[in-house]
């Protein structure tokens, strides 16, 4: 009987694994349909001509990418960092050549 219970438990506990891997597995995939329609919502809402246009949510969205953008920039500059070029949603940098000098050493 207690041999049984033993293969019952481990059973159970494969079972367990599985679901659990499941689960994960079925809240990333809602997670990023969630900001899949999140991101539509928002690209809808800032479009002038869309029934659901909000003018503060736009602007609401607008002003805190270039808050974050700014941030980033600032945040960057002070590490040696350039910045190549910016636009409303990315930064292109340039390493400080301090870091191109380690590389150099390292591999050469």
């Amino acid at each position: 009987m207690r041999v049984e219970f033993k293969a019952y438990l481990t059973l159970l506990g494969k079972k367990k694994l599985q679901l659990g891997k499941i689960i994960s597995s079925a809240k990333k995939r809602g997670k990023r349909v969630l900001e899949s329609l999140n991101s539509e919502y928002l690209s809808e809402a800032g479009n002038l001509k869309s029934s659901i246009f909000l003018c503060e949510l736009a602007e609401g969205t607008i002003s805190s990418g270039k808050y974050n953008l700014n941030f980033v920039a600032e945040f960057i500059t002070k590490k040696g960092f350039g910045i190549k070029y910016g636009d409303t949603n990315s930064l292109y940098l340039t390493c400080p050549d301090k870091y191109y000098e380690k590389c150099d050493e390292d591999f050469s």
